[in-house]
């Protein structure tokens, strides 16, 4: 076990919301750590999709993972295979059960429910349809923990890692299996904003009573950390034996005691460093280069939702335009994104995008002048890794203005794709996970149009000096941010959280 750099916190450790490693682990240590646990235990990564073939953050976080854990299981709904495979001493395991009911927990209520809510946003279900959805998800939850408690061996000591909030359903029916073995649950979304998120009894008992019986609960933020047990309190006489302990932060339900933290999740820096340098970002990096053409570009870049903020984001060019007039044909904003095709099926989803292509032509109608327009939109493109870490390395400035996100791993990558000699980079963030953990960035009030357009102004103004040495300060804190010890530090949570390296974060 790691000493902790901070040893006179370690018989506090149950007061600490902040745990992980945060750069303080040395290769030889991750090698050893990894071998005990390699040797001792089994550890099985729930997912609901196949994200050691997925594209972004979570893709490279999971195979970030399988380079201090090898021999990872991961069990997933994959409707694309019938059998188990190999990816290098991975193994990826579908599950058995294909029930379309499965299909219908993903599509309904978690992304037209849970996920709006805890970003702190309307539900997209409407009222009378909600109840229905919630018992499909139920339903679903059921199925896919049958397919998980199937796919489990006991033989070497599994350790059960489930992640995210389409899976916050299925932790009670895998505890009820497997009643004393360590599991994990991982929030990869915020849990709400300014504010606890707005379950009623029925969404407690769905989510919470089930997420709850994880012996260790990971959030991105310290506020996380304190909505949830404050919700946990607010419904815990509907949730028998169920108490909020606010001296140690953790919560009993019964003779178990679950432990929620904050774990920042982080990237991986190596891997990005390898793609700024490949020779398959050449030619896609001359097309951004040509669209930049002799003006400063202006990026931003997510999923199609109304939670990534890119109606904030056209109203915040619209205002720099009308506040600095002498900007035209200086500036370019690039809006790339990419649209869910399940949200497609929905007329909310389908009349927001509208409205966003309506607002954009209106706006470039308004300002174009001698062959300029303001704003080039690539609203349907999804991009590889090569393609993310290309457009990065020609943006001046990457405007990030999420209402709300969990960690928000394209704050990482942005500074992490740059070379030396690429133009720098500044980061203009609101307020999202990663905000707590990185500097050199500017601050931004996303909800305020004219705070982003002065911010925006003064950042397009200001000496290549000091924006280089931003750069310096935000790649060091972004490194500090690594997949591989966020992984670590859950999984020796897991293990044995009474020996847990503490270290606070400031």
């Amino acid at each position: 076990m790691i000493s902790s750099k901070n040893p006179d916190k370690l018989d506090n450790w149950k007061s600490q919301f902040i745990l992980g490693y945060y750069n303080s682990v040395r290769d030889s240590e991750i090698a050893l750590i990894s071998s005990e646990i390699n040797a001792n235990n089994d550890l099985y990564f729930i997912n609901y999709k196949n994200s050691l073939n997925g594209t972004g953050g979570v893709g490279t976080v999971t195979r970030s993972i399988l380079k201090i854990f090898p021999y990872l299981k991961m069990v997933c709904y994959d409707s694309t295979i019938e059998n188990s495979y190999k990816l290098g001493d991975a193994e990826v395991i579908p599950i058995p059960n294909k029930d379309s009911i499965i299909k219908a927990m993903h599509a309904n209520y978690s992304k037209l429910f849970l996920w709006p809510i805890l970003h702190g946003l309307p539900s997209e279900i409407i009222e009378n349809e909600l109840s229905q959805a919630r018992r499909d998800f139920i339903s679903g939850s059921k199925v896919f923990s049958e397919g998980v408690n199937k796919s489990i061996n006991e033989d070497k000591n599994p350790i059960i890692w489930i992640n995210d909030y389409v899976l916050s359903g299925t932790v009670k029916y895998i505890r009820e299996r497997f009643p004393d073995r360590k599991i994990i649950f991982s929030w990869r979304t915020p849990f709400g904003t300014t504010s606890v998120p707005n379950f009623s009894a029925e969404d407690v008992i769905a989510i919470l009573s089930s997420v709850i019986q994880a012996d260790i609960i990971t959030f991105h933020r310290k506020r996380d950390v304190i909505n949830f047990l404050l919700l946990i309190e607010k419904y815990s006489l509907i949730m028998p034996n169920t108490s909020v302990n606010w001296q140690n932060h953790t919560i009993k339900v019964g003779e178990h005691t679950s432990i929620p933290r904050a774990i920042p999740m982080g990237n991986d820096p190596t891997y990005r460093k390898e793609l700024s340098n490949s020779v398959e970002c050449v030619p896609l990096y001359d097309s951004y280069k040509e669209i930049k053409g002799s003006t400063k570009l202006i990026v931003s870049i997510s999923r199609f939702e109304k939670s990534k903020g890119i109606e904030n984001e056209l109203d915040a060019i619209s205002m720099l335009l009308k506040l600095y007039p002498h900007l035209k044909t200086h500036i370019t904003f690039l809006r790339v994104s990419y649209v869910s095709q399940q949200k497609q099926e929905t007329s909310a989803y389908v009349d927001f995008y509208n409205f966003i292509n309506e607002k954009i032509q209106k706006i470039n109608e308004e300002f174009a002048c001698d062959g300029w327009v303001p704003i080039v939109s690539h609203l349907d493109k999804k991009l590889d890794d090569y393609g993310v870490t290309s457009l990065f390395k020609a943006t001046d400035i990457f405007l990030l203005m999420s209402q709300a996100d969990g960690f928000n791993h394209m704050a990482l990558e942005s500074v992490l794709s740059k070379n030396e000699q690429d133009c720098p980079i500044q980061l203009l963030v609101g307020d999202i996970g990663v905000s707590d953990y990185i500097n050199g960035y500017v601050k931004i009030n996303q909800l305020d149009p004219i705070d982003c357009a002065i911010k925006l102004h003064e950042s397009l103004n200001r000496g290549l000096s000091e924006v280089i040495e931003d750069q310096k300060l935000l790649q060091s804190t972004a490194c500090k941010l690594s997949a591989t010890n966020w992984a670590l530090s859950i999984i020796q949570a897991a293990i044995d959280i009474e020996k847990l390296p503490v270290i606070k974060i400031s």
